[in-house]
């Protein structure tokens, strides 16, 4: 990090029990990554596959080896805790080789030749994380007959495509993931080969339909599905078992419904066709609707009162101004960034009393009042960049009496003063890049508060 510490001005003030000397520092910075990423408003995953792979240092990898298999007591050991077979050409799992991996915690096969709708046998006791995705899907379409309709109640192609999981039991495995196969469901015997099952990965399955019994195979361990980019055109979803974690990104949603009291972590980003959801999900603390064409006259989204939201993502969408939201006064985090927003509605975060990260970047905002914000006594960081502000009144930020992070970088102020921020008295962290600042002086500098850091670059 570059940084050029200025001392500007050295204050000396006579108190009541005498002299005191302070004195008053700033800090111009040129180098902004870290506190961009550090304040960006995003969802935090409870599951994450690099939590559990953070400390494998054991490594055997065997990428790319045009390897069509493994000869029989080539590989023995008692340390190999993540062995790698990456894009070879592999048609069945090695699972004779791992009787000599016991320790073995993950395996990687994906893109290879596995066909995973016939019998593989795999038994592993601390297998933690098995990786099935992306396999050659050249050689599965020779086994499976063509049709030229698909009928939910025919015995067809897309049916037949079932991953058989029958010769498989892996008591600890925590991650599975099967995406880039296709799959249109599971065995119902799925629960007892993976009973310890954390995160299933489904993404790019070229799902139609979702198995009205899948939640019924899955295990009661099962935390986290992930279902992106497939071709679900409607959900309805009375159950999603002990599921916390929903992602559902890239699909052609256009009505959603689902009920669960367990769902924390909803993710509808990018359904480009979604008009409805229907949530009735009492305890859910994260919510993603990004970039899903939203407007506020076309969109509908029907819901309980949001006691336990804490997070809530509506960026890069059509919202042409910043409506009400009612019945979510306990939001912690909201980005509205990439927007059309121009202007505010009268009491616009009147009920957000507890937020404290909200992020209006990359909108056609020009003009801020004083009430704007108000009601926002707990916010503590405000992206305002990529915007069309050029002046701002010193009251515009009167309510705004914890503020520490203030991102305005991008947007047109000829000097720091026309932003209007002196009153800010608790900010520590000022965006300012990309302005039409011709020079920045000691002057402009010196009102701002204590130990404050100025990003110019």
């Amino acid at each position: 990090m570059i940084k050029i510490t200025c001392l500007i001005l050295l204050m000396l003030s006579f108190g009541k029990y005498g002299f005191t000397q302070t004195a008053n520092y700033k800090t111009i910075s040129i180098d902004s990554p870290e506190i961009l990423r550090k304040n960006i408003i995003k969802l935090q995953k409870i599951n994450d596959i690099e939590l559990l792979n953070k400390n494998v240092y054991e490594f055997l990898n065997l990428n790319k080896w045009n390897l069509k298999s493994i000869p029989l007591n080539t590989i023995e050991s008692n340390a190999i805790k993540h062995f790698s077979l990456h894009d070879n050409f592999l048609e069945k799992i090695p699972h004779d080789i791992l009787k000599h991996l016991p320790y073995l915690s993950y395996l990687n096969l994906s893109r290879n030749d596995i066909i995973l709708y016939e019998s593989n046998e795999l038994k592993h006791e601390n297998l933690q994380v098995l990786d099935l995705s992306n396999q050659n899907m050249s050689k599965v379409n020779n086994l499976i007959p063509d049709v030229d309709v698909f009928d939910n109640n025919a015995d067809d192609k897309y049916t037949r495509m079932i991953f058989d999981s029958a010769k498989m039991h892996l008591p600890n495995l925590k991650f599975l993931d099967l995406s880039g196969n296709d799959i249109a469901t599971l065995l119902w015997n799925f629960n007892l080969s993976f009973p310890q099952l954390l995160r299933l990965d489904l993404a790019n399955i070229n799902g139609l339909i979702l198995d009205p019994n899948f939640f019924k195979k899955i295990p009661t361990s099962l935390r986290v599905v992930h279902f992106e980019n497939n071709y679900f055109n409607e959900l309805n979803l009375p159950t999603t078992a002990e599921l916390t974690e929903l992602y559902l990104d890239g699909n052609p949603l256009k009505y959603f419904n689902v009920t669960s009291a367990k769902l924390e972590i909803l993710s509808l980003s990018n359904c480009k066709n979604l008009h409805k959801i229907y949530l009735n999900t009492p305890y859910l603390r994260q919510l993603d609707l990004s970039k899903n064409n939203l407007h506020e006259k076309e969109f509908v989204m029907n819901y309980d009162v949001f006691r336990t939201l804490r997070v809530l993502l509506l960026d890069y969408n059509k919202f042409s101004y910043f409506f009400t939201l009612h019945d979510m006064q306990w939001l912690n985090e909201l980005s509205m960034s990439y927007n059309k927003i121009r202007f505010f509605e009268p009491d616009s975060f009147k009920y957000l009393r507890f937020l404290k990260k909200l992020s209006l970047k990359g909108n056609e905002i020009n003009n801020i009042e004083t009430a704007t914000f108000e009601g926002l006594d707990q916010l503590e960081c405000l992206d305002l960049s990529y915007n069309q502000l050029t002046h701002l009144f010193p009251d515009w930020a009167f309510p705004l009496k914890k503020l520490q992070y203030l991102n305005v970088q991008s947007n047109k102020f000829p000097t720091i003063s026309d932003i209007g921020i002196y009153s800010i008295s608790n900010l520590q962290h000022l965006l300012v890049m990309n302005n039409n600042f011709s020079k920045v002086t000691t002057l402009e500098l010196e009102p701002l508060p204590n130990f404050i850091t100025v990003y110019l670059a």
